[in-house]
């Protein structure tokens, strides 16, 4: 049966959010609960062709969910596709112990949940189509913002806690972004500081990589398959990269509000916190300026 109506249940606004606009650029209908026990209400009240479960939810998780899903007649004919940070293999065999269809790991690859969600609805050629033209969309998006047309573009990421300077979502000019890689292995570099990472090599080029995080004042970041290295430097001539937690994908400023500044009367101690601004969900995001960051002194003095 073609599927039409999908539900995301997961608690976090802005794993929500990034799904939505990713299945409404597919051609979808999206509802969305934010914990467990809502999604199986919900599932019940809508009765939706698929659900996107994520795992890791106060109260009852993502895994006791699809299982009930799965055991009530009420809803066991509607696919699950659990979408989750958890990536080891034991996690996946069992979510589909559970009864989940299929599992996939954020961050999603976005053309390639649109893939399964298609081949879910029996692979018609209508969802082929809607598939090709999200990928083309996406693609001239993509261009769009390098060229700066269309209204300024920002790339989102994640970074430390929200008590640290400037919170733990950032916003950067793509101008300024560079490239985002996944995390390689990192060669520790003795006599630094802590929030000094280590060394990188990308494509046989040497990079100096921060933990944007620890180099904050916060918790070190978790090396996993969600870790990003952003390459920012490049553009302004020094092999740096900060290391932080993951990539958010493109912001168009368009649909940010401005919220004033990140730090007001910090002066000249943090010149790399900029705006601040909140997304439709009311969710709080800083601009960061990487020249300036990139020119702050403790963020050049790596001896300990």
């Amino acid at each position: 049966m073609p599927i039409k109506t999908v539900l995301i249940i997961d608690d976090s606004p802005t794993e929500r959010h990034i799904l939505s606009q990713l299945l409404l650029g597919g051609g979808y209908e999206v509802s969305t609960a934010e914990s467990g026990d809502e999604g199986i209400a919900r599932a019940k009240q809508i009765k939706p062709d698929l659900i996107l479960m994520d795992v890791v939810m106060p109260g009852t998780n993502g895994f006791q969910a699809t299982r009930a899903l799965a055991r009530d007649e009420a809803t066991k004919h509607i696919p699950v596709i659990i979408c989750t940070t958890k990536v080891q293999e034991t996690d996946k065999v069992w979510g589909l112990r559970q009864g989940a269809q299929d599992y996939v790991t954020k961050p999603v690859d976005g053309p390639a949940l649109l893939a399964k969600i298609a081949a879910l609805g029996g692979g018609s050629m209508a969802k082929r189509i809607s598939l090709r033209e999200f990928q083309q969309s996406l693609s001239e998006r993509l261009l769009s913002a390098r060229r700066g047309e269309g209204g300024q573009t920002l790339l989102g990421m994640e970074s430390g806690a929200e008590d640290l300077p400037g919170g733990s979502r950032w916003l950067i000019d793509l101008a300024d972004a560079g490239e985002v890689v996944p995390l390689p292995p990192l060669t520790p570099a003795p006599l630094t500081k802590s929030w000094f990472a280590g060394i990188a090599n990308i494509r046989g080029m040497l990079y100096s990589v921060v933990d944007f995080s620890a180099w904050r004042g916060g918790a070190a970041t978790p090396c996993n398959a969600q870790s990003r290295l952003l390459l920012v430097g490049a553009r302004h001539g020094i092999n740096s990269a900060l290391l932080v937690r993951r990539s958010l994908g493109l912001r168009p400023q368009l649909q940010l509000r401005a919220a004033g500044t990140a730090n007001p009367g910090a002066g000249d101690a943090t010149p790399w916190l900029g705006r601040r601004f909140n997304d439709a969900q009311g969710i709080a995001w800083t601009q960061l300026r990487i020249p300036a960051l990139l020119a702050d002194p403790a963020y050049l003095d790596i001896a300990r």
